[in-house]
């Protein structure tokens, strides 16, 4: 599923890369944009897992959806937790579990479910096109294999379909310099996971928004108080 934007915001677009679970980061970064009524939000995948607070970033995306306009594209950990609770309970709680996400059992489940249900795989609009990953010449473009464009880990646009627009995308984490120049070169493909979880790794650890009509990229340092490892990661692309 996609979402075609065919008009253009009346005030700013913004885009924002891996959340993973990061609410305190993720709240002040929304702060810093000074966010305004008119303004458009798109969410390119992965806002939870990882981090300890995917409950509490669910609520907050669910409660900014129904006071602006809000778009959230399905990254490879909502396709995975969709797919998790479809293997049975038992199952779906060891998934959260691995993933510090069990937090999500102590709200409204069966809401975030359907928040992530609906998620388009990715959003294009006449200029670009936003996604959680990019696509390569084994990922035909438009996605019909959800499970190679989740398994995709190559970044290179390769059709002609959309050589004319500027791609922006998570999934892959990369150093804020390597986004800063990606940003100030106007490269046609930018990669905005700035590694959010990850505060503990030199030139990782930024949740990153980028203002499309005026390309100026907001950078908020992880405030997270603790993040955990990761001790078995949970491999469900079906």
């Amino acid at each position: 599923m996609k979402i075609e934007l065919s008009h253009s915001p009346k005030g700013r677009q913004f885009v924002i890369g891996d959340v993973h679970g990061c609410f305190l980061t993720l709240s002040a970064l929304i702060q810093q944009i000074n966010l305004q009524q008119e303004d458009q939000l798109i969410f390119l995948g992965d806002v939870i897992n990882k981090g300890n607070d995917s409950r509490k970033v669910l609520d907050y995306l669910m409660q900014l959806e129904l006071e602006y306009e809000l778009y959230c594209i399905k990254g490879n950990h909502e396709h995975n937790l969709l797919t998790a609770y479809s293997c049975g309970m038992d199952f779906f709680e060891d998934f959260l579990h691995a993933y510090h996400a069990d937090d999500l059992m102590d709200g409204d489940l069966y809401a975030y479910l359907d928040f992530c249900a609906k998620m388009a795989y990715y959003i294009e609009t006449p200029t670009h096109i936003f996604s959680h990953l990019g696509f390569s010449p084994s990922i035909p473009y438009p996605i019909s294999d959800t499970r190679a464009y989740f398994h995709n880990q190559n970044i290179e646009i390769s059709t002609t379909a959309i050589q004319s627009k500027k791609q922006v995308h998570g999934h892959l984490t990369v150093a804020l310099k390597t986004i800063q120049e990606a940003v100030n070169g106007e490269q046609t493909i930018i990669n905005i996971d700035g590694g959010c979880c990850y505060k503990k790794i030199e030139g990782l650890g930024h949740l990153c928004a980028l203002e499309i009509t005026h390309n100026t990229l907001y950078v908020q340092k992880n405030l997270e108080k603790e993040i955990r490892p990761i001790a078995q990661p949970i491999d469900l692309i079906l």
